[in-house]
């Protein structure tokens, strides 16, 4: 109501906006509820319901199944209205993605850049997926800018595990909650080249798992072994996929292409 009570009882002739009419997308109304019809492609927005001279808006979000791919080639980008450099904002369905992450080029490619622009968005972790996915592997090439001394950090999120090349420590790290698990392995990686990383969980049925996860340079073959492997004792099932990226003092960019999630072989 206009106090923002909960009317008790069914409201009746309640109609809905469709802001997606546009898309390849097909919401519409079923009685007093909203249907989404059409969930092959991910997407967000703003619904509007209006009912009884009362209006009440919510965001909605239909994130991607697995296999999920994105290698940001077919963005089109625009200039940037304050620094006029070519950009697009990341896919509207990652959560916590807006103003901390942009589709940029580089080198000839669209990739996607940590923005500096805002040093409060130096650390982020933007998730992509649904909460209740599991069994699956991620994979992501990163490439840091920076020099031999300062470089910056990114990652990925796979099943409520963070999975990071830091760049000043020079390590691939595993954690979750760094209490109760944070592992590291040195792994020097140089500024400006790219890398490749795969990561996995794989629960066992006693509920014990294992971490695991390879980096290699990008333009050479996948090694056999992994590069780090985590003994968790009690491991989560189950989370959503995510990136993530730190640009300390939001001197040095990072950069992410060719993100895909598949199911575990």
């Amino acid at each position: 109501d206009s106090n923002g009570q909960v009317v008790p009882g069914a409201v009746k002739g309640v109609t809905w906006s469709n802001p997606f009419a546009t898309r390849a997308v097909h919401v519409r109304s079923i009685g007093d509820r909203l249907s989404v019809r059409d969930l092959s492609a991910p997407w967000a927005g703003v619904v509007t319901a209006t009912a009884g001279g009362l209006t009440g808006k919510a965001r909605v979000r239909v994130v991607a199944n697995i296999p999920y791919a994105a290698d940001f080639d077919a963005v089109s980008l625009k200039p940037h209205p304050k620094s006029g450099v070519p950009f697009a904002p990341p896919p509207s369905w990652w959560v916590g993605a807006s103003k901390k992450w942009e589709v940029a080029e580089l080198d000839g490619e669209k990739v996607l850049a940590k923005s500096i622009a805002i040093p409060l968005f130096q650390r982020n972790m933007s998730l992509f997926g649904h909460p209740m996915m599991s069994d699956y592997t991620v994979q992501v090439d990163i490439r840091t800018d920076g020099n031999r001394r300062v470089k910056s950090s990114a990652g990925v999120v796979n099943q409520r595990y963070l999975i990071t090349l830091k760049g000043n420590h020079q390590q691939l790290q595993v954690s979750s909650n760094d209490w109760i698990v944070k592992e590291a392995v040195k792994f020097r990686w140089k500024a400006k080249t790219w890398y490749r990383m795969k990561t996995r969980v794989d629960a066992d049925g006693d509920g014990t798992g294992w971490v695991r996860a390879k980096v290699w340079e990008r333009d050479k073959p996948e090694p056999a072994g992994w590069t780090i492997e985590v003994d968790v004792p009690h491991v989560h099932t189950h989370g959503s996929p995510g990136i993530w990226g730190f640009t300390p003092q939001s001197r040095f960019r990072v950069y992410l292409d060719n993100l895909s999630v598949t199911t575990n072989e």
